[in-house]
């Protein structure tokens, strides 16, 4: 039995290979190496939970929101009168809508379970579902065993979901972290799988739970789901498709009701000229006016003709698959449409959908056709450059998880299928003759050659240079090679990579070996090819064998897959990034409760650590309408830098928070002295340098990277000046 296309949903047969015998066994062992490999994946993530919850900005999210939950007035201000509800920040609002808010905080406040264990067990089912989501709708989509779980894989290490039109960006180590958008998306998926299966109610209950998760995931989904039962039903069962319409309007009631009902808890909310100005800011909701949007456009255009090279070759004939992809097309141009027509008119709920998110669901519904082609030169290797492509497509996010590095290899892949799969020769009537394959082969190896030159040199690249490329996530402070394997290492993985790309020629040999040795000692029996003592041709040995190469290819994919995940889980526990924990915890258990923190990364302080944190930076981008308690904090603190109007204005956004960080960074211990009496600071966690560890102030508390100091009595600010995330704090 050889390896059949996801033309037709069969099952699996790469991994039943005619050397064994044993087809249903193979799969089993197959499945039970991916979970374990899952469950390594999820032991390292959850190894450093906490290390990750201390520098995530969760100060609203789940943990949080459980923390506040769990006390009895969920403020503590040291005498202070409380802030009114209406001067809330528009952020507790709406995370308060979300199930992944309001879950943990039930929980935490009814049965008096701890916070941090409650979002800790929410994490694992967000990174859980997401691999699951993917695998499900793979195999549902191929019937492959191996491709779904090199699907899951790749999905998990190259995070497609942050290739979206939205610039909603997600890197590989916090899939395990809770984000209300990745846990909806886990759901969604399998949604979509239902949808292929015919399991209309399944479909729509998952529809609904995730739309209790994430409004506008689920209404994206929503309309994608309309679009691909109308391109099934309306010309052959009208009747059903009234029904599953009605299906979906039962499910988008159920999400969007609890919205619609929330209370609003903002009195005095800014004027629309200032809303619009935070809301150009926000690189998700206004993705167009930032540098990183072309590159999303680009990703997505180049992932787009991949998947319509691989619906060529397996989408024909109204597949179920095509036809889901097809429908998240149309809709990602619709909502996209209403996303930039919210634009155009300025108006902040259009926007607030995000339409152009939906995006992601084009690149995640052609996953299945895409990685089936991927597999399927890997398997014939028939084509040495298209077959090491495909390879280092699923390698290359193992040692830098950044889109930028597969651009080669994507254009080796269309190469190969508009030139050598035919394409070009049916459109331009061409007569493919051998000039022409020397041709394709040397444009091939050229692309392939100037990757693996770039990749052994990468950190000799200026960064102008690396910023041209699409997809690059680059920066001064993280440059990309900063955790790339060692030359030899890389090196390694070129050569391993070609090597595995030419197994049509060594594969069949070493298992025909293997055969031969069974035969002769009797462990596999006599075989019909073998028991006349005929000698099988060349061949069919070759033939026989081909596809068994494919899952242990897989399997070493997974291997390298476990094992990065572990290491990177390791290293972590070792590096700077745990010394924010550390201080976290330090000032839980030894500051006093109105104590209150300048802290100039966006971390979880309050959530960690439950007490105040004062930010010294102003709120520049805002995600929904927020209260003027906010816009008159924002003045005063522009006051102090000495920034006016016009320049604050002028850079609004990320720009401005740059030059108050820099600002920040020339301050002396008089500056933090007028500062801290300014705004009620009664701590300053500082990075260490010789400039922080020169100040005369006392030294609270000190590890390798941070100092907590105290500056000098400080005079409290009015609490009607300061909003939430400033008031001291919870416990």
């Amino acid at each position: 039995m050889t390896e059949q296309s996801p033309e037709r949903p069969v099952h699996e047969t790469a991994i039943d290979s005619p050397v064994t015998g044993y087809l249903t066994r193979a799969r089993q062992l197959f499945l039970l190496f991916t979970g374990l490999v899952v469950a390594v994946y999820a032991a390292s993530s959850l190894m450093n939970h906490s290390i990750r919850m201390a520098h995530i900005a969760q100060d609203d999210g789940p943990l949080m929101q459980a923390v506040r939950a769990q006390e009895e007035t969920g403020r503590y201000n040291s005498g202070q009168p409380a802030l009114a509800a209406e001067d809330e920040t528009a952020a507790a609002s709406r995370s308060t809508r979300s199930a992944m808010n309001w879950v943990p905080a039930v929980l935490a406040s009814r049965f008096q379970l701890d916070p941090e264990n409650v979002v800790r067990a929410e994490s694992l089912l967000q990174g859980l579902l997401l691999a699951a989501g993917v695998w499900y709708l793979t195999w549902t989509a191929t019937r492959r065993v191996v491709v779904s779980a090199v699907a899951m894989v790749f999905c998990c290490i190259a995070t497609p979901w942050s290739w979206n039109l939205a610039n909603s960006v997600h890197t590989p180590g916090w899939n395990f972290a809770p984000d209300p958008g990745l846990l909806a998306l886990g759901l969604l998926l399998c949604s979509l799988a239902c949808v292929l299966r015919d399991h209309d109610w399944r479909a729509a209950g998952l529809l609904a739970v995730a739309g209790l998760v994430h409004l506008p995931l689920a209404a994206s989904c929503t309309v994608i789901m309309g679009i691909a039962w109308s391109l099934q039903d309306w010309h052959t069962n009208r009747e059903r498709l009234l029904q599953r319409v009605g299906l979906l309007i039962a499910a988008a009631t159920v999400f969007v009701l609890p919205y619609v009902m929330a209370p609003r808890l903002l009195a005095a909310p800014v004027d629309h000229a200032e809303l619009m100005a935070g809301l150009r800011a926000n690189s998700q909701l206004w993705p167009w006016g930032h540098p990183r949007w072309l590159s999303s456009l680009a990703l997505v255009a180049a992932w787009s003709l991949l998947a319509l090279n691989a619906a060529r070759k397996y989408g024909r004939a109204g597949n179920p698959v095509a036809r889901l992809w097809l429908a998240s097309a149309a809709g990602s141009a619709v909502l996209g449409l209403v996303h930039l027509l919210g634009g155009l008119l300025e108006q902040p709920v259009l926007l607030e959908l995000c339409g152009l998110r939906a995006s992601t669901f084009l690149i995640l519904t052609a996953v299945p056709m895409v990685i089936a082609s991927w597999a399927d030169h890997i398997a014939s290797a028939r084509d040495w450059f298209s077959t090491t492509a495909a390879i280092l497509c699923l390698v290359i996010p193992l040692t830098a998880p950044d889109s930028a590095l597969l651009w080669s290899p994507f254009f080796v892949l269309l190469w190969s299928e508009t030139a050598g799969g035919g394409v070009l020769s049916r459109l331009f009537h061409w007569t493919w003759n051998r000039w022409m394959h020397r041709f394709h082969h040397r444009i091939s190896a050229i692309l392939l050659a100037g990757w693996a030159c770039f990749y052994l040199t990468l950190p000799l690249v200026p960064e102008r240079l690396f910023r041209f490329l699409p997809g690059n996530s680059w920066t001064s402070d993280s440059p990309l090679w900063i955790n790339l394997p060692s030359p030899g290492m890389r090196v390694l993985l070129i050569a391993l990579a070609g090597l595995a790309a030419a197994h049509r020629s060594w594969w069949p040999v070493l298992a025909e070996q293997w055969r031969r040795a069974q035969f002769e000692s009797g462990g596999m029996g006599r075989t019909a090819s073998l028991s006349d003592s005929a000698e099988p041709e060349a061949t069919e040995v070759a033939a026989e064998h081909r596809t068994a190469a494919l899952p242990v290819l897989a399997c070493l994919f997974l291997l390298m897959f476990a094992g990065t995940a572990w290491s990177t889980a390791v290293a972590w526990q070792r590096s700077p990034a745990a010394d924010m924990l550390d201080a976290q915890l330090w000032a839980r258990e030894n500051s006093p409760a109105e104590a209150n923190f300048l802290v100039q990364d966006a971390s979880g302080w309050q959530a960690m650590a439950r007490r105040a944190r004062f930010n010294p930076f102003t709120t520049e981008i805002y995600s929904g309408p927020v209260s003027q308690t906010e816009q008159e904090r924002r003045m005063r603190l522009l006051k102090f830098y000495g920034i006016t109007e016009e320049q604050a204005a002028a850079n609004r956004g990320r720009e401005m928070t740059a030059w108050q960080r820099q600002l920040l960074s020339t301050f002396s211990a008089e500056d933090y002295q007028q500062l801290a009496a300014e705004f009620g600071v009664t701590h300053l966690v500082l990075n260490r340098s010789p400039q922080t560890e020169s100040f005369p102030f006392r030294r609270a508390y000190e590890n390798d990277s941070l100092l907590i100091l105290e500056p000098y009595a400080p005079v409290p600010a009015p609490v009607t000046d300061i909003v939430r995330d400033q008031l001291p704090a919870y416990r």
